[in-house]
Formats: structure tokens, sequence, C-alpha cells
């Protein structure tokens, strides 16, 4: 039932999105933001008005997660009389009722209107010449739109916080140093510098190029590569939203182990064909550093650090490499006295932790704002804590009962740990 309802929605949404873009100005959804009940604008165009009363209809009518309802931050063209390679796209924010911030409602549209580049280029969306056959060109947004909107409420194998951090989620394991030789040997083979190793979905080693990438570039490589489901390889031209927005790129996946693949950006070349020779040169001897680094799960550090026993999950940012690394179980075993917190209820305790605080209680490293610097929050079966300290922020999950000095010194103990224990890489 479930999964009859996602394709109807991103459908909608995607062509919800298209009429707008055709049909209004930025004027027009400004007009709307401040009459959020019903849109009845005189001297608009009755498509205009149409599409803006779908819009908020759809917001409220819908079966989407409630957090979403009443609000969409989207990237139109504005669109006037200058010529297409002039337009520029404004933020704007329609209706606000929820408990996120705009922050993060934010993000979430940004998305989906940075989707749209990414499998249909910037000029087929600004020079739009048949609405019709661009929703059918839309379409292969669907899954994607899906996974950005099932976020809110995400499904239960979805360990990874990329989506809701925008930022990338690695694991960090002893053999990092030799996978990105062996990488970035095997990526000139091919003829491309941007390539990556992921184990458990998580980046293990990269090239330096890949980093170079805009960070919704690479969330919106890794968001695609859970939605496909392949046996060896996959290859799949995308656009990228910043750095080649009207050049594609080949998006080149090659499994390695049935945990472990190897992800390229290249040109015309290779060929699957061709990739599947180099992959067998580079990799073959590289499968038992696979096998090891595989074991790191699911702490997703190696296996000689340990953590404080109270530490029941963690979420690391590092906003300066724009990486984060996380654990839902961060220790081999766990006793009885906490098995009501199952991962998903921890994955889901600390998103919601996050959504929270970041962007109103607490700010990112290198913001301008002058706000807190940590944040506790206590219930009666746990406890959190957030931390900025340089250019991290960490969030850790605690059983409750602890003061919150003791909190606070487990939290910077785990983060020194985590940041500059000479084994702990990433």
């Amino acid at each position: 039932m479930g999964e009859k309802v996602r394709v109807p929605v991103a459908l909608q949404l995607v062509h919800i999105l298209v009429r707008i873009t055709t049909w209004t100005t930025t004027s027009d959804l400004n007009v709307f933001a401040k009459n959020k009940n019903f849109v009845s604008i005189a001297q608009k165009p009755l498509e205009t008005i149409a599409a803006l009363n779908k819009l908020n209809s759809f917001t409220k009518c819908r079966n989407l997660p409630t957090k979403l309802l009443g609000i969409f931050a989207l990237h139109l063209p504005r669109l006037t009389t200058v010529a297409p390679e002039e337009r520029r796209y404004s933020p704007v924010t329609i209706s606000a009722d929820t408990s996120l911030t705009t922050v993060h409602l934010k993000h979430i549209l940004d998305l989906v209107s940075h989707t749209m580049v990414f499998y249909l280029g910037l000029e087929e969306l600004v020079n739009v010449k048949n609405i019709e056959r661009l929703k059918k060109d839309l379409k292969v947004c669907y899954p994607l739109i899906d996974t950005i909107l099932d976020g809110l409420n995400p499904k239960e194998d979805l360990e990874e916080f990329c989506d809701l951090t925008d930022y990338t989620d690695v694991l960090s394991c002893p053999e990092r140093s030799t996978f990105e030789g062996i990488l970035n040997c095997f990526a000139e083979s091919v003829g491309t510098v941007f390539g990556c190793l992921r184990v458990r979905s998580k980046v293990a080693a990269a090239t330096p190029n890949w980093w170079t990438l805009d960070s919704v570039e690479l969330l919106q490589i890794q968001l695609l590569l859970s939605n496909e489901r392949y046996d060896t390889g996959i290859d799949i031209p995308i656009y990228l939203p910043v750095r080649s927005p009207k050049i594609p790129f080949r998006l080149v996946q090659w499994k390695l182990t049935q945990n472990s693949d190897v992800c390229l950006l290249c040109g015309p070349t290779p060929s699957l064909a061709d990739l599947e020779k180099e992959v067998k040169r580079f990799w073959r001897s590289a499968f038992a550093l696979l096998k090891s680094a595989e074991s790191c799960y699911p702490a997703n550090i190696p296996s000689d650090i340990t953590l404080d026993k109270n530490v029941l999950s963690y979420l690391v940012m590092n906003t300066e490499k724009r990486r984060s690394l996380s654990s839902l179980s961060p220790h081999t075993t766990s006793g009885d006295v906490h098995s009501h917190l199952t991962s998903v209820r921890k994955r889901d305790i600390l998103r919601t932790f996050y959504k929270t605080i970041v962007g109103t209680m607490i700010d990112l490293p290198g913001s301008t704002q002058t706000v807190s610097k940590e944040v506790f929050m206590n219930f009666e079966y746990y406890s959190l804590h957030a931390l900025v300290s340089d250019v991290y922020l960490i969030l850790v999950l605690y059983p409750s009962g602890l003061h919150n000095h003791y909190l606070r010194s487990i939290t910077r103990t785990t983060l020194k740990i985590l940041t500059h224990e000479k084994n702990c890489k990433w």
C-alpha cells in the first residue's frame, strides 16, 4: 500500500512545480505566501491562480508527512523579458505551518529543485517549450523526490543522515590510506579524477577531486545510489547542479562485494565492459581489506577504538570538510537495559534532535550568529547533548539519569576520540 502512495506524491509535486514555474512570477508567489488559505489575484492569468491554489490544496490534503504540510521553498526563474541566461533563481517560502525550522524546510525543497537539474540539466528547465513533454521527462525524478520526502519519515533501513545534514556520510577504517592509493590509480587508469569507495553506503575513501564537488552534488549522488538496485554495475547520465548544470557526466558504479562498491564520474569512456577489466586488475587483491573495512560496521569506526558505554548513538559533523560520522550501535555488544531503544528509535531521536535545535537553539560552526554552543535535553528514558567545538558539531544520545556535567565530559571525550585519534581518520 505504501509503495502505491509514493509515486502519485512525487507525480503531483513535480506537476505543480512545473505549472508554477511556467505560469507564475516571483511576485505571484509572494502574494500567495501572504494569503495561505486562498489565492485571488484579479489581474493574474487563471492558470496562475489555479496552480497556486492547487499547491495550497496539495500541501494540506495530500498524504504527506505532516511536517511538510503548508510549506514550499522553491527556486523559480523570474519570468521577465531578460534573456534566459540572465535569469536568476529566487528562494520563496510559502506558508510556515510546521514545527520544523525554515532552515530544514528550505533544504528539503531545494533538494527537489536540484533533483530536476540533476536529471535533466538546467537548459531543459529554463527554456521550457513543451510543458507536457517536460512533465513526462521529469518522471525519472520521481524515485529521488520520494526519497527526499521519505526523509521526513524515514524507512526503517535508512541509517544515513546526509539527506538531513547535507553532509557526506563516511566510515572510518584503518585501511583508508591504502584504499585511497588504489582508488587514485584506478581512477587515473579509466580517465577520471572523480571517484569514491563506499562501504555500507558510506564513503570510506575518495580521490582528492571528489571532495571538490559541491555538497548538494555529493548528496544527490548518494541519494540516487541508495535508490538503485543492481547486481554488478550501473551507468547513468547526470548533471552536476553546481559544477556542470548543462553538460552531463556519466555516473558509473561497480559492486566489489556484497557491501562495498566503487563509484566514478566520467565522460564517454570507459564502457562497463572495460571498467570490469580495470576493476579486476586494481581491486582483486583488496578483497581481504574490504572485508576488514566492512567489519567496522555498525560502529563505523576501527574496532580498536572504544567509546564510553553510555554513548548509545552519535552524530559528528565536520563543517569544514562537510562530512559526517555517525553510528546507531557504537558498541559491539549492548545490554538489555537499553533494549527499548532500537536502532530505528535511536535514529529517529537523533534526527528529531537535530531538526529541533539546529538553526534555533544552536548554529553550525562558522555561523555569525551568537547562540548557545551546547544544548541538553533530558527525557524519561534518554538524554541528549549537542556540543559545538571548533569546526565540529556532535550530537550524542545517552541513557536517562546522568547529570549534565557528566554528559558534557563524556561528549568532549567522545569528540576528541572521533576527531583526533590517530587511527580514526575521516
